[in-house]
């Protein structure tokens, strides 16, 4: 991850925040939520160091996949989206105007009510995944709630 002088500010303002599950994926939500530019490469430009007490580990390959479903079946990612949505990226920050209402306000609606709130909520939200596996993969944890 490489972020600028703007990034690095904001999540000085943010302050040591410890209930988040991916660092990664906090600094995207803030970075996002506060109308920053964000570029995924595809293309890794490290190595992953993968040790038995990854979070995660690669997802590479069906054998990842398929951790991932259970993961997401067994309820992890809610747990995880339920710690990112309850505030933790939001603290201490000054947010684009429409960012975060949108994001955070309708993915946390996408996770209950009716089936069709949930599908129109996380439209809303603006929330995708990087691969059309993975938001195949969104769209299920969503009409199941498990986001």
């Amino acid at each position: 991850m490489v972020f600028n002088r703007a990034a690095k500010k904001l999540l000085e303002a943010a302050g040591v925040v410890e209930e988040v599950a991916l660092h990664d994926w906090w600094v995207y939500q803030l970075v996002s939520a506060a109308g920053g530019a964000v570029r995924y490469d595809p293309q890794p430009a490290l190595r992953y160091r993968q040790h038995r007490d990854n979070l995660l580990g690669s997802n590479q390959g069906w054998r990842a996949r398929f951790i991932r479903i259970a993961m997401m079946l067994g309820g992890r990612f809610r747990d995880w989206n339920a710690m990112s949505i309850g505030g933790a990226p939001t603290r201490a920050c000054s947010f684009d105007r429409g960012a975060k209402p949108r994001g955070a306000g309708n993915l946390a609606r996408a996770r209950s009510g009716s089936f069709r709130h949930r599908l129109g909520n996380l439209r809303r939200s603006g929330v995708y995944r990087q691969t059309s596996l993975g938001n195949l993969g969104l769209l299920v944890a969503t009409v199941i709630k498990r986001i």
